[in-house]
């Protein structure tokens, strides 16, 4: 390869890379009209039970939250951007559903928001014929259409990576959450965005990287999580600093 390929493939890299990145500020973006902000993780009725009722015991659920998020629906996640045939979307979303059916709450806002995504995706992107996989898929009767398994259909047939893909899923958890809090007066808009600020740069990564099929028999989610001193934190932050 000469140097003007070198140049001409180097520019082309840059340019998809750019264009992907643009693509998950777009599916981050809370205006996208996917339902993301439409589930609070359980966070009202924990506050309703006393569980959770000041910001320390907010930084807690969202870490335990997104733990069990990381543990559980990045599995279908990533079963689906693996392989996102229609046999085995649908097979992936079979298994999703048998896994939250029992949770009637987790279970309505799961299939919302999952629907909501591949509908507006299709819409946005429907150059890579997502709209043609939206109507297969909506049109099975055994299709339920669960936000992990959908999220990782989606990315997969935008090319977007595996770990990028994670990263989204936790982000809207973890927006959804905040957003939660902020409505139900457990903390400020601006200390809001500090959290998640502070949670998408020191503890997201963790869990996007963790291996979730061992992890559950050496405990290694829980260390992950709490690498984040959060005492140490709030008493910079009481110092200016």
């Amino acid at each position: 390869m000469d140097e003007e390929q070198k140049l001409k493939w180097s520019a082309r890299s840059h340019h998809e890379v750019a264009h992907k990145t643009a693509m998950l500020w777009q599916l981050a973006d809370s205006a996208f009209p996917a339902g993301g902000l439409a589930h609070s993780q359980g966070l009202e009725a924990s506050m309703q039970s006393g569980r959770v009722q000041s910001t320390a015991e907010l930084k807690t659920f969202l870490f335990e939250m997104l733990q069990l998020q990381a543990a559980s629906s990045l599995t279908f996640l990533a079963a689906a951007h693996a392989d996102p045939s229609l046999s085995n979307i649908l097979s992936v979303d079979a298994t999703c559903e048998a896994s939250l059916v029992s949770n009637h709450v987790a279970h309505k806002a799961s299939v919302a928001q999952g629907k909501g995504f591949l509908a507006a995706a299709a819409i946005t992107y429907p150059e890579y014929g997502l709209k043609n996989i939206k109507m297969q898929l909506f049109g099975s009767p055994t299709f339920v259409g669960h936000q992990a398994v959908v999220v990782g259909l989606v990315c997969s047939v935008l090319g977007l990576e595996l770990k990028d893909s994670k990263r989204l899923f936790l982000f809207m958890a973890l927006r959804g959450i905040i957003s939660a809090a902020v409505r139900l007066g457990i903390c400020g808009p601006l200390e809001g965005q500090h959290i998640q600020a502070r949670v998408t740069t020191e503890g997201l990564e963790d869990l996007v990287n963790m291996d979730y099929s061992t992890a559950a028999a050496r405990g290694g989610a829980e260390k992950v999580c709490w690498s984040w001193d959060w005492e140490e934190d709030e008493k910079r932050e009481d110092k200016g600093g």
